[in-house]
């Protein structure tokens, strides 16, 4: 009997290659996670009753050469990233044919040492000082009890992401991905208005957005806001237009339906004389 080769007998199904694992087609994928959404007590809760994350567990761990069961076992999906302990990425990284190598190992300093198949070598250290810059060292529970351990996490996946991107490419280490989901998330925001002119316009489209906002005064704020964007009024000047009349500087949308009706019988005035042909003394 033929041995196998050293790297693929020492590694765990878990974490072998493609070859040895075989991949689903979609509609075969489909119908597994159909099949064990339902299986409480044989896969993890996250996944229970939802088909759609087992479905996208499974694909994701046959990219990386996983089985169905053995994905889900292995790591769960967060915002479209693979996520698993470091030592899965470990054996990942032993399967592929890298040396692990640990040169220094104590509470506040880890160096790893990654040689790949071909004998590069790739040199990473986590230590108190990073982690502190970090905002990590003492941070979580983790990390008070277990510093040696979390360092070790981080060389890993920093390593491996830069120095084994076939392995690691977009996925993460567990701890990592909790500190991305600790993040406060900025809503996104529309890019700023660059004129005078544009910035009341702004005002008056956000201000319609609202849905307290009686829609008649919608309707003749952005009629006024558009009129006077027309006729070249700047913010200062738009504010001058209403200082003339007695009226703060506000939105739009906060004046009446009898001030916005005065506003827009003066614009349109304006523009009548605007468009006026000049007639010269002869």
């Amino acid at each position: 009997m033929t041995d196998l080769p050293a790297v693929q007998a020492s590694t765990p199904a878990l974490v072998r290659h493609r070859g040895a694992v075989a991949a689903l087609s979609i509609p075969e994928a489909m119908q597994f996670a159909e099949a064990v959404a339902k299986a409480d007590g044989m896969i993890p809760r996250a996944y229970l009753g939802n088909p759609g994350k087992i479905l996208a567990c499974v694909l994701a761990g046959q990219e990386l050469g996983v089985g169905p069961m053995a994905s889900l076992r292995a790591f769960h999906i967060v915002e479209g990233k693979p996520v698993a302990s470091y030592d899965f990425w470990i054996a990942r990284l032993r399967a592929a044919g890298y040396r692990v190598e640990w040169p220094e190992l104590s509470t506040e300093r880890v160096t790893l040492r990654l040689t790949s198949p071909a004998g590069e070598t790739h040199t990473e250290t986590w230590d108190k000082a990073r982690a502190t810059a970090a905002g990590l060292w003492n941070g979580k529970d983790p990390w008070r009890k277990y510093p040696q351990t979390m360092l070790q996490a981080r060389c890993v996946a920093t390593a491996g992401r830069a120095f084994a991107g076939e392995v690691m490419f977009g996925c993460y280490e567990q701890d990592e991905m909790a500190e991305v989901a600790r993040e406060p998330q900025a809503a996104p925001q529309a890019p700023a208005p660059q004129t005078a002119v544009e910035r009341v316009a702004a005002a008056v489209v956000q201000a319609t957005d609202a849905v307290t906002i009686d829609p008649e005064v919608a309707t003749l704020a952005k009629r006024v806001g558009d009129l006077a964007k027309n006729l070249g009024y700047t913010r200062e000047a738009f504010y001058e237009f209403l200082a003339k009349r007695d009226l703060p500087a506000q939105r739009l949308t906060s004046f009446t339906v009898a001030q916005l009706e005065a506003m827009l019988e003066d614009l349109a005035i304006q523009a009548e004389e605007a468009a006026e042909p000049e007639h010269t003394t002869p």
